[in-house]
């Protein structure tokens, strides 16, 4: 199985990009994975898991994201980080997402 870095690392490089350590320790921080660069997927709550799709969702600097449920599992201060991470990075991309907290959507 794959860690947290060796995920980040692999869809990247299917974006054409070769990521650099820092690199992937920016998109593992920025989800709050930055511990957990080491550890292998299988390993991480569903929360953390998650955590780690947004983050390869966001490899490459896409224009366009597709994200379900992103803060499905998560505790109410990770999903509150998610939301406000989503709203940072959406400036110059389109976001399309589901959620069955309504809500979240209205904050977004």
């Amino acid at each position: 199985d794959l860690t947290v870095a060796e995920h980040i690392s692999f869809f990247t490089r299917i974006k054409g990009i070769l990521p650099s350590k820092e690199y992937i320790k920016e998109r593992a921080a920025e989800v709050g994975l930055e511990e957990k660069l080491d550890t292998a997927s299988k390993h991480l709550s569903g929360g953390m898991k998650r955590k780690l799709s947004v983050a390869i969702a966001f490899c490459g600097d896409p224009k366009f994201v597709l994200l379900d449920e992103p803060t499905s599992g998560m505790d109410p201060i990770s999903r509150r980080l998610m939301w406000d991470l989503l709203r940072r990075v959406k400036k110059g991309k389109t976001i399309l997402l589901t959620t069955h907290f309504m809500d979240e959507v209205q904050m977004f």
